[in-house]
């Protein structure tokens, strides 16, 4: 299958994707049983734009999420977890640099607010959080999740994400090749609607 066609094909499901979702907005949610937000074993900051990746030297206590202040400055986030309930997953185009990039966009419903997470959607921390969210399977429209944060051991540069389910229970995640990436993320955003 072609590049163009596939892409083509894709936009045409977040599309239909965004619609549902919009029809959908106004029912009652279910509350969430644990809390939820930014968290490391209390009560954390919330933040309202998120991106996953490193701060700092590589160190085991470096971030692997930060937000931005005013100046554009990186705003690390110390907590290694984030609980709430998945309300949207879409690739989406973005420039950066002056050049157009993939991201994997995601929104997380806590208690307090709804926090967009974004990476890049070639990066390890999309390919081991898409494949987990594909294992969860469509109580994704129903439960909570807790997302976990980790610096990958052999590089410092990368982050990896697990997730686990309301009961907290690690998801297995389901094995996925890198170009089937978009298309499993447009799988996930369809069980949100």
């Amino acid at each position: 299958m072609s590049d163009l066609l596939m892409s083509t094909q894709t936009e045409v499901l977040f599309d239909r994707i965004a619609a549902a979702l919009e029809a959908i907005a106004g029912l009652p949610r279910q509350q969430p049983e644990v809390m939820s937000g930014f968290h490391h074993g209390r009560s954390g900051r919330p933040g309202r734009t998120v991106f996953i990746g490193r701060t700092g030297t590589g160190n085991a206590e470096d971030s692997c999420w930060y937000g931005l202040d005013a100046d554009s400055n990186r705003v690390p986030i110390a907590e290694r977890f984030l609980t709430g309930r998945l309300v949207a997953v879409e690739a989406v185009t973005v420039e950066r640099r002056g050049e157009p990039v993939r991201k994997l966009s995601l929104c997380v419903e806590t208690e307090a607010e709804r926090i967009w997470l974004s990476t890049g959607i070639s990066t390890a921390a999309a390919r081991s959080l898409v494949p987990s969210l594909l294992a969860v399977g469509d109580r994704l429209s129903r439960e909570t999740i807790t997302l976990a944060v980790k610096p990958g051991e052999t590089d410092p540069a990368v982050v990896l994400l697990s997730v686990y389910d309301q009961q907290q229970e690690w998801v297995r995640p389901l094995p996925l090749e890198a170009l089937e990436l978009e298309a499993a993320t447009a799988r996930v955003q369809s069980w949100l609607s």
